[in-house]
């Protein structure tokens, strides 16, 4: 008698152990996916970055902003241009520190990436 009960709680703790083996997997699977995902998607834009046309346009520096994660700081700034589009960039420190709300000049890119600002 008590041999049954403590076959089944024998098969309980393998189907659990062999559950938490299949959710461990699957999770393990996802991250991976995820890190592919994201991989081809910054290499897509990248590849996309390089066919497009160097472009310069008048713009006006509208917003600057600082993002901060982990101690990695990323720089941004956010032009308009005459027609009133906007463009968001993200820039290095140093390009971020030249650039001051306001200034007008000319705006260098490359499809998504910033090459250069020279005030006018």
């Amino acid at each position: 008698m008590m041999d049954q009960g403590f076959e089944q709680v024998a098969s309980m703790g393998i189907g659990m152990t062999l559950l938490m083996a299949i959710m461990s997997f699957v999770i393990f699977a996802m991250a991976i996916g995820v890190m592919i995902f994201i991989f081809s998607r910054v290499l897509k834009q990248s590849r996309d970055n390089q066919k497009a046309p160097e472009l310069s346009v008048y713009a006006t520096v509208v917003s600057k902003r600082m993002r901060v994660m982990n101690e990695i700081t990323s720089y941004f700034a956010t032009f308009q241009v005459d027609s009133g589009d906007r463009m968001e960039f993200h820039l290095t420190g140093n390009d971020y520190a030249m650039l001051a709300e306001g200034d007008y000049g000319q705006l260098s890119f490359k499809g998504t990436e910033f090459l250069e600002f020279v005030r006018k």
